[in-house]
């Protein structure tokens, strides 16, 4: 995760608590897996459009808890040309998406282990 990002969202901590943080976060969790299967299903079909607004929806997601290097993943997805290496780029979103997860459960764990 972005250190700057996480520090913003830490800053967003003493506002609406460990708690509430700890719930943008598994929701996140609970989301992105399928966003990420969608995205792979989607590119093995050929249908651009829609990998793109697939791509979309985890960049924003991606990028609002301070996974930057997994939204600029799926930002290249999406603006990618019809022609384009879409499984490499797959491929790399799915490792990505995986580092997140832990680096994220590492944060849910830090932020339980604070408030307890």
């Amino acid at each position: 995760l972005d250190p700057d990002a996480l520090a913003e969202l830490m800053m967003l901590l003493s506002e609406v608590g460990a708690e509430a943080l700890m719930d943008i976060f598994e929701l996140y969790l609970d989301d992105a897996p399928e966003k990420v299967a969608r995205i792979r299903e989607l590119a093995g079909a050929q249908d651009h459009v829609t990998l793109a607004r697939a791509a979309h929806a985890l960049c924003g997601s991606s990028a609002s808890i301070g996974a930057r290097h997994l939204s600029e993943l799926c930002r290249t997805l999406e603006n990618a040309s019809m022609d384009a290496d879409h499984a490499t780029m797959v491929d790399a979103i799915e490792s990505e998406s995986h580092r997140v997860r832990e680096a994220i459960e590492a944060q849910i764990a830090e932020l339980r282990s604070s408030a307890a």
